[in-house]
Parts: structure tokens; C-alpha cells; sequence
């Protein structure tokens, strides 16, 4: 299993994370589980709240070859509800 993940103060954005998920399942194929998000904006406000994931950002995840989805629990950022996360 490799988990990618990133603080966006870091500069590790939705785009890079596609990118190695593209780059990753390429190699290794369905030979290992590929898990991919975030949990927090990490002080950045271009990704506070709902910006942090989206829709479209999942499915890039997913098209990217991920087989999970990280996600920030509900009531830990602002703007993410339990109606945003289902």
C-alpha cells in the first residue's frame, strides 16, 4: 500500500498527486493498493473547506488508478459536512 497525501503549504497540490498516482499505477499496476487524498488545508486558503477535495478531484484519483479516497472527517475543516463527504 502507498498512501499520497500532502500539506498544500508544502506545494503539493490535487494536480501532483494525480500525477504520481498516473506515474505509480503505470508501474505497479492492480499489484498494490493505491490511496490518495487530504485531510487538511494546512493553513493554505486557496484549499480551505470544500476546496481541499472535490468532486472532479476524486474522479481524477480514481481514473489515476487510486482504489481509496482520503477524505477530511466531517467537522475538522470548515465547510466539510457529513451531506459534503457522502
Amino acid at each position: 500500500m502507498i498512501i499520497l497525501t500532502g500539506n498544500p503549504g508544502t506545494g503539493v497540490s490535487n494536480k501532483a498527486i494525480t500525477s504520481s498516482l498516473k506515474e505509480i499505477h503505470a508501474i505497479l499496476g492492480n499489484e498494490i493498493i493505491l490511496v490518495a487524498g487530504k485531510m487538511h488545508a494546512s493553513g493554505s486558503l486557496k484549499e480551505a473547506g470544500e476546496n481541499i477535495i472535490t468532486k472532479a478531484d476524486i474522479q481524477e484519483f480514481v481514473e489515476a488508478g487510486a482504489n481509496i479516497i482520503l477524505m477530511p472527517a466531517p467537522g475538522t475543516v470548515q465547510g466539510i459536512t457529513m451531506e459534503y463527504i457522502k
